[in-house]
C-alpha cells in the first residue's frame, strides 16, 4: 500500500508537472502566434514601405525625365524665337541684330569688324526690338497652331495681345516699317 500510495502521490505530482507544463506551452505558443502576427504585420508594412519607395523612384524618375524634355522644348523656343525676332528686326533696322539670350532677355547686337558687340539703343529701337519680340511670339504660336503642333507642353494657340500706344515713341519711317 505505501508503495502504491508513494506511486500514486509521484503520479500526481508528475500530472501537477504536467498541467504547469502545458500552461506554460499553451501560454509559450500564444506568444509565438502573438509575435508571429506582428511579423506578419511588419512584412506586410516592408512591402507597403517598398511599394512606396518604388512610386517615389518612379515619380522621381519621370519628374526628370519631365525637367528634360522641359529644357529641350525651352531651348528649341528659345531658337525658334531668337531667329524669328532677328529675322523680323534686321528687316526693319538693317544694320542691327535683335537676338534672345540663353536667359531669354532680348539683346541687340551690331557687328563690328566680325564681332558681335552688344550695343545701346535708343527708345524707338527698343520699341522695335520689343513689337518684333511680340510680333515673333504670336507668328510662331500660329505656325504651330496651323501644324498641329500645339499642345499641353508649348501652350500654344492663338491669344489675343492688347497694347497701349505702340507706335508712340517712333519715327514716321520706322512706324511705315512696322
Amino acid at each position: 500500500i505505501d508503495k502504491r500510495h508513494d506511486l500514486e502521490t509521484s503520479i500526481e505530482e508528475i500530472t501537477e508537472k504536467l498541467g504547469n507544463y502545458k500552461g506554460i506551452i499553451e501560454k509559450y505558443q500564444n506568444d509565438l502566434d502573438t509575435l508571429n502576427e506582428k511579423i506578419k504585420k511588419h512584412h506586410a508594412k516592408n512591402r507597403q514601405i517598398e511599394v512606396a519607395e518604388k512610386r517615389v523612384e518612379l515619380c522621381q524618375k519621370t519628374l526628370d525625365k519631365m525637367k528634360n524634355s522641359y529644357e529641350i522644348l525651352k531651348q528649341k523656343v528659345r531658337q525658334k524665337l531668337s531667329e524669328k525676332v532677328s529675322q523680323v528686326f534686321k528687316s526693319i533696322v538693317g544694320s542691327y541684330d535683335a537676338k534672345i539670350t540663353t536667359d531669354f532677355k532680348l539683346e541687340i547686337t551690331k557687328e563690328i569688324n566680325g564681332n558681335s558687340i552688344t550695343v545701346g539703343t535708343s527708345t524707338g529701337e527698343n520699341q522695335i526690338a520689343s513689337l518684333c519680340f511680340i510680333g515673333s511670339i504670336v507668328n510662331i504660336a500660329q505656325e504651330w497652331e496651323e501644324k498641329g503642333e500645339s499642345d499641353i507642353l508649348t501652350g500654344a494657340g492663338i491669344y489675343p495681345i492688347i497694347m497701349d500706344s505702340p507706335f508712340g515713341s517712333l519715327d514716321t519711317e520706322y512706324r511705315d516699317m512696322i
